[in-house]
Parts: structure tokens; sequence; C-alpha cells
């Protein structure tokens, strides 16, 4: 018989020992992942159990029956009553050795006549209390991100282009932190040479041929086509800033994740089609009587009535009088078209929103910008009137000499005597030729939740995770993350060794061997899109690009009739891009399948990826005219960024800015399905499709033409532990031992177990933790699958 020992935070955030009834059973079940559930990630967890209402179990749960018991309203830091609501800190050990570390949750509370008889309790392992403590946070939600921030400016842009954006984020130097991607939302792109055709589809602005004796100002690539792009290292270390959590880099810093990216597209089109998406707050540090407000005529310079403070404007009225606020200013709007409105906000002197006042005005017929608003009326009872000062536009301004201003109209009648006060110091947060990219803000950052994204990473590349709660570990406290693979063949650097034998505590009596088949197929699935590229590959080849099947009777080539079908849904969006051929010098049809070599005709060294689908827009009716299709609002999409330089002349991007003439753009940030370039002959290492496709950049069928083994993520990530678990072999041995304390505290679910000279690997393990009575779900593995 073990003792076990369980320890239960207290409301001092102590860790209190608890008492426990003698004949009470507390069973935990471990497994890393089931065979019956592959795509999902599991972790400790316990069947709900009981411990006496003892009085030092009274004390740690502060008396959770008696609902009397309250907090202090008048002390926010009171913590009297129990919070249900909220898992403890808790630690199970056996003899005194720590066994696991986790959460307890309260369920209820036996009460046997008018006192307490015993509160019933849950163990949850610390993994699993990872999505209690993300809850359903956005990844707007994550303010380290705001290290990210940056202008929206024709050469931030064309510098996150050609090499990257570098961040310096707590003293570390992050290159390429932040890149712009060759994806367009809108302008459909391509290259075409002959600048004397006049064909609609060629000649629009979307081509980005770059003609060094004659740049075009017009047709090519401009800022305002693109999106950036964070690194997803970035958003991992913005979840650990957040939540106090590490992650082990054993995965993260692996060559599969080093260049991945997350494109920042949570709307359709481009971002100067966004309404209100530029905003600039006001602030005002003075005033004074102004008279710049002709043909009015100041009569007295008694300004008590209005005061500024930061960004607050206050109005005392206190006689028979109405007032009028306003703002005026010189602008530049920063790229052509786009309204713009001010925006008075009453508020009260805690500076709280009451209601918004919006007065709209139009760009670009007036270059000064001046908005009245009344708000007092001459009948109005005195008062006190708070209010703050926004500009919202579509499209970035530039502006001069802002003010903000009160009027007072004495007589209320137009033409009577008037007050005007002015704020003679007016800073405008954010004025410039640009706004912030603010990575916090969904209009940016894509809406999804924390939880989701870091599921969306673990299903992609089959990742597993787990705390590591022992405390001898060099990575004690963080929690493990690496590929279902690496942490299997980690086994050997476990305490215990890499294989276990438990011959001696087996119980012989009986055990159980079962079919191991739960499924016919297995599918993985990207997000559904309409996308151009993904569209037209479906009708030519009647599957989804990057999506992939495992049919097991495809296969195995034998008659299976039981099962269901098994979907690995991930949460993120998937893309089909295309490398530009010159059209003229080779026509190619858009999306075309053809896989021809890299040296074909026409070829540029230009790949790019277009949010776009449905039917195809051509415009003549501006100069240069346009030709694209609908823009789409993606799902959150991930993609491998590849820096492409030294482009030849026929490859270099032609880009254009303001009515200047074209500049030649020789590197940009290549978006890609592979992690690497590879070559006609060699694959990438990685690719982000779980099926073997078709490469864009190197126009090659590996497997189908070369003849080599698939990097897909099924083939480097699945593979090995899907159809081993579908091999007719393969079997689920359910066993019982008794193991002893020293193996049930250093065991690890990656361990090997030694039966008889076979070895098998652990599905599930749910032990009687003071008997040590162990039922074991085990899987036979092959001679090519053990670990030494």
């Amino acid at each position: 018989m073990q003792r076990v020992q369980l320890y239960v935070e207290d409301k001092d955030s102590n860790l209190q020992l608890v008492d426990l009834f003698q004949d009470e059973t507390l069973q935990v079940t471990s497994t890393i992942q089931d065979v019956k559930d592959i795509g999902k990630i599991f972790t400790d967890y316990s069947q709900t159990f009981n411990v006496p209402a003892s009085t030092t179990n009274n004390k740690i749960f502060r008396h959770f029956y008696n609902y009397f018991i309250i907090n202090d309203e008048n002390d926010p830091t009171s913590n009297n009553a129990y919070d249900s609501r909220k898992k403890k800190k808790a630690e199970i050990h056996l003899n005194y050795m720590q066994f696991r570390r986790g959460k307890i949750f309260l369920n209820n509370v036996k009460m046997k006549g008018d006192k307490p008889y015993s509160y019933s309790l849950t163990f949850y392992g610390e993994t699993v209390s990872l999505k209690d403590l993300i809850g359903d946070d956005e990844l707007t939600d994550l303010t380290y991100l705001t290290n990210y921030n940056h202008k929206y400016t024709n050469l931030q842009v064309q510098s996150g282009l050609e090499a990257g954006i570098d961040k310096v984020v707590n003293s570390t130097l992050q290159e390429k932190a932040v890149i712009y991607p060759l994806i367009t939302s809108k302008k459909r792109l391509f290259i075409n040479s002959d600048s004397t055709t006049s064909n609609i589809e060629l000649n629009s602005t979307g081509n980005l041929y770059h003609n060094s004796s004659s740049p075009d100002t017009a047709r090519g690539l401009e800022f305002t086509d693109l999106k950036p792009a964070i690194k997803t290292i970035h958003i991992i270390e913005a979840i650990e800033s957040q939540y106090n959590i590490t992650f082990t880099r054993d995965f993260f810093s692996s060559t599969a994740f080093s260049n991945l990216y997350l494109w920042l597209n949570n709307v359709k089109g481009n971002y100067d089609e966004e309404e209100d998406l530029f905003e600039y707050n006001v602030e005002s540090t003075n005033y004074s009587s102004d008279t710049g407000y002709a043909p009015y005529t100041l009569t007295n310079t008694d300004i008590s009535e209005v005061t500024f403070q930061s960004d607050i404007m206050s109005i005392t009225k206190s006689t028979s009088h109405d007032y009028q606020i306003g703002m005026r200013s010189d602008f530049t709007p920063a790229w052509t078209g786009g309204a713009f409105q001010t925006i008075f906000v009453e508020c009260d002197a805690s500076g709280n929103t009451i209601e918004e006042y919006v007065v709209p005005h139009f760009l670009p017929s007036t270059t000064t910008f001046l908005s009245f608003f009344r708000v007092f009326e001459a009948s109005d009872p005195s008062g006190v009137k708070h209010f703050k000062f926004k500009i919202k536009s579509k499209g970035v301004l530039i502006l001069t000499t802002p003010r903000i201003f009160a009027i007072k109209y004495n007589s209320g009648i137009s033409g009577g005597e008037i007050e005007a006060y002015s704020d003679t110091n007016v800073s405008v947060e954010g004025i410039a030729s640009s706004i912030d990219v603010n990575l916090t803000k969904e209009i940016f950052m894509p809406k999804m939740k924390v939880i989701d994204f870091l599921t969306g990473i673990f299903k992609t590349f089959n990742l597993t995770a787990y705390f590591i709660d022992d405390i001898s570990d060099p990575k004690f406290g963080q929690i493990y993350v690496d590929t279902l693979d690496n942490y299997y063949a980690d086994a050997t650097n476990n305490r215990l060794g890499a294989t276990i034998d438990i011959d001696k505590y087996l119980d012989t009596s009986e055990h159980t061997v079962e079919s191991i088949l739960p499924f016919t197929d297995v599918e993985f699935k990207y997000k559904e899109n309409e996308a151009l590229l993904m569209r037209q590959h479906e009708e030519a080849f009647n599957e989804v690009f990057g999506d992939a099947e495992f049919n097991v009777r495809r296969n195995f080539k034998d008659k299976i009739d039981r099962g269901t079908k098994y979907e690995i849904k991930i949460p993120f969006t998937h893309l089909k891009y295309e490398r530009l051929i010159d059209s003229s010098l080779e026509a190619q049809d858009l999306g075309s399948n053809s896989s021809s070599s890299t040296g074909q005709t026409g070829q540029t060294l230009l790949q790019w990826g277009y949010s776009a689908g449905g039917d195809f827009n051509p415009d003549t009716s501006i100069d240069p005219p346009t030709g694209d299709y609908e823009s789409l609002a993606v799902k959150p999409l991930l993609f491998y960024g590849i820096l492409e330089t030294g482009l030849p002349a026929s490859s270099k991007i032609n880009w254009i800015y303001n009515g200047a003439a074209g500049v030649p753009i020789s590197s940009y940030w290549r978006p890609s399905n592979s992690n690497e370039e590879g070559s006609i002959t060699v694959a990438p290492s990685f690719t982000l499709n779980f099926d073997q496709e078709f490469d864009e950049w190197n126009a090659t069928d590996y497997v189908g033409v070369i003849g080599q083994q698939s990097n897909s993520l099924y083939e480097k990530f699945y593979k090995k532990y899907v159809e081993g678990v579908f091999n007719p072999a393969k079997r689920v041995f359910k066993v019982t031992a008794y193991l002893p304390p020293n193996i049930l505290v250093n065991y690890k679910l990656n361990n090997q177990i030694k039966i008889q000279d076979q070895v098998f690997r652990i599905n599930s393990i749910t032990t009687e933790l003071t008997t040590g009575k162990s039922e074991l779900e085990l899987l036979n593995i092959f001679s090519e699958d053990i670990i030494e």
C-alpha cells in the first residue's frame, strides 16, 4: 500500500496538505496522444474523488458550504469566500515524492444533516489548464505585439518588401520580424514587357514590368497593394509574455518553423479602402482668445467658461448664450481620394464616453478642414459639458496648423457678438504621412482566439505538449513542445531510460488484445476559401490544393468495412501561389499546373499570392485601366517567407508612388508553401501542403516525376504514427500491473514498456494511486520503431 499526499493552494497561495479518506480511491489517467483521437493533445486528468470535511480541509476550502461567508466589498484584496469558479494549484505526491503538478477543481460539498461530510474534487494536469489560463482571449489581446507596430508609409512598406523590418524587443534584435510579402488583396499582378499592347488584361495597373528606359508612373506595385506579415515565433513570444509561461524551443527553433509567417489580413481589399481605419487623437495644452475667424468680432476676452486639459475641452454654460465647437486645419492627403470626418465625443469629467457627434467632410475637394457643431442652445440649462476630439479618415492625412475652438454667440443669433476661444498648442497624435499598423487592432491582426492559434500550430505539425514538472530537469516549469516523433525519440533521456521492464509487476492472470482500427480514412483539411488559384486547382484536379486524405482501404488494398472517417481540421487558410511568366513572351493561363522545367521561356523570379476570387472585373473607365478579381478576407494564412535578391532586369518590379516615375525593386519577400528554394531535382525540406503537391516555384512533381520522397506535412509529421496505427498487425494490449512508486513517479508517456521481450508504446495509463494498480493500454511496435 502506498501513501498518497494531496497539496492544495490556500487563500495565501501556499500549498497545504489535505486530509484524505483512508479508503478513498484516487485514479489518475495519463495519455499524450490517443490512437482513438489523434487530432487532440492530452495530459493527466483524474476521476472525481472525495476528501473529508475535516477541520484542516474546511480551512483550506474556507467552509465552502457556508454561503454567508462573503468577501469584504470595501477591501478588494479580501478573499474570505472560496471561489469555486477557479481552479487552484495542486500537487499529488506518492510516499512524499512528487507525482504530478496541476490544478484542483472543487465540484461540491456533500452534507449529512446540517454538517459537511466531504468535498468532491477533480485534478487536472498543467497542460490542460493552459486553455483555462488563456480562455477566449483573441490575438488582438496580446499586448506584447505592440512591439511590432510601425508606420504604414511608402518607404516603410517598400523596405518591408525588399528586406524586412527589424525590431529591437527587450534589448534583443529581431531580424525580419515583420515583412511585406508579395501577396495582394485586390490588384491582379502579372508581367508583360510589351508596352505597346492595348489589351485590358495586359495593360492594366497590375503589370509589374519595369521599363528602365521609360519607367511607368501609374502601372506596377504601390505600397497600398501590400499588407504585412509577422514571424510566428513572435506570436509565440507574445503568448508567453501575456500569460507568464514558457514553451521549450525544441520545435519552435527548428527549420520547419524558423521562417514561418502569419499574414495580417482581416479585411477585404486594401487598407486604404476601409472606413475610419485612420484615427487620430487630438490633444490641447493651451488656449487663448482667437481673432482668426473673420468676419466675427470679439467683444471681450473672458475665457473662464472654456478650459482645455490634455485631450478634454470643458465648457461651462452660465448665461443666455449658445456655443459651437469645432476644429480647423490645413491638410494634404497622403494618397489620392478618401473621405474623412471629425468626431466630437462628449464625455463626463472622467473621460467616459456618453455619445458621439459626427460631422463628415470629403476629400479632395478642399485642402482646409473646417468643422462646426452646436453643443449648447441658448435655452439649455446651465451646466458643464466635456468633449474629446478625434479625426477618423478613409486615407492617410498630413495635417498642418491644427487647432480646436469654441465660439460663443452672446445674442444667440447670426451676426451677433461672439467670443472665440482657440487652443494655440494642439498636438494630433499619429498625424504624419501614415498611421500605425497596430497589431492589437482587428483591422490588421486576423480575428482568431489565442488557443485556436496554438492548437492550429500543433495540429499542422503534429506537435505534442506537456508541463515539465520534474524539478531536476533544466527546463523545469516550461511547457515541452515538439513533434510527436521527436518526443518518442527523446525517451533515451528519461530518468528510467527509454524502456521499462514491468514483467515482475505484471498481473498475468488475464489481459485483452483488441483491434486498433478505429477509422476508415483520416482527412487533413485547411479552412475552405474561394481564392482564384485554389478554385481553379479544385476544378482541374477534383481535389483541394494542400489538403490530404489517408485512405486505409486504398493504402492496404484490403476490403475494410468497419470504422468511420476522421477529420483533422486546421484553423488556418491555404493559398496556391503563382510564379509569373512574361506573357508577352509566352502566354500562360493563371493557375496553370504545367510541370515544365524552370528554364521555360519568359519565366521570371517573381512568385505572388492572390487573396481574391470570383469573376474578372475589367474597368476601362480609368487610366490606366484595372483588371482585378473580387477581394477576399481569407482566414488566417500561414506561409513561408523567402527573400529573393538580385533580380535580373526581366524580373524587377516597377514600384510606383504619388505619380512619380516608377523605381526598380530588385529584391522581395516571396510567399511560399515550401520553407526553402529547392531545385528541379531536390525537394525543399518542408512544405505546408498535407498532400504531395506540384511545387509552384520549381514547377516540379518531386514524387511523380523525380521519384523522391514527399516532404509534405503528412509525410514529415504524421505518416509514421498514422500508418503505424493502421498497420494490420497493430494491436491494443490491455494489461494490469502493480507499479511501484519509483516507476509511477518517474515514468514518462514516451517510455517504452517491455513485457517478455516484446516492446510496446504507451497509449494510456490509469493508476489507482494508493495500491499502484495500473491499467495500461499498450501498442505493439516493430523493430524499426524501437528506441534504443
